[in-house]
């Protein structure tokens, strides 16, 4: 596995990647209509970019292809964190988190907050986490 930054050329695998794990990973804890409305944030095309260059924006890659990525902005604001679904349970996330983390520490940051889904909540994910 390995994890490098994002770039637009990754936009295509990142949003069907951000789509299939909403769809397969996240369907026990929300009705069809939520994931619906969850999936089209994937054709916002424009705020995908701002994110892959606004943001420390990672990707994990296995074999070439993406099997995850994870966002932070510079003041701490953890925005995506998403494992495929065909790669859950590997220790991605945690990688990801790391490598995140990391960065804000670079950043000065002593405290991340994201905005969390059902679904992170039930596998331990925080709604934030202290960097001191």
């Amino acid at each position: 596995m390995k994890l490098r930054p994002a770039n637009i050329d990754d936009l295509p695998a990142i949003t069907a990647l951000f789509k299939e794990t909403i769809n397969s990973v996240c369907s026990d804890d929300y009705t069809e209509k939520q994931l619906l409305v969850w999936c089209q944030g994937a054709e916002n095309t424009e705020r995908w970019v701002n994110r892959i260059r606004e943001q420390h924006f990672l990707v994990a890659e296995e074999k070439g292809e993406v099997a995850g990525f994870g966002s932070i902005s510079e003041d701490g604001y953890l925005d995506l964190l998403y494992v495929h679904k065909d790669h859950q349970r590997k220790g991605i996330a945690g990688m990801l988190m790391d490598a995140m983390l990391d960065f804000a520490r670079s950043q000065g940051v002593t405290v991340v907050i994201s905005d969390v889904s059902i679904t992170a909540k039930s596998t331990e994910c925080l709604s934030y986490v202290a960097l001191v």
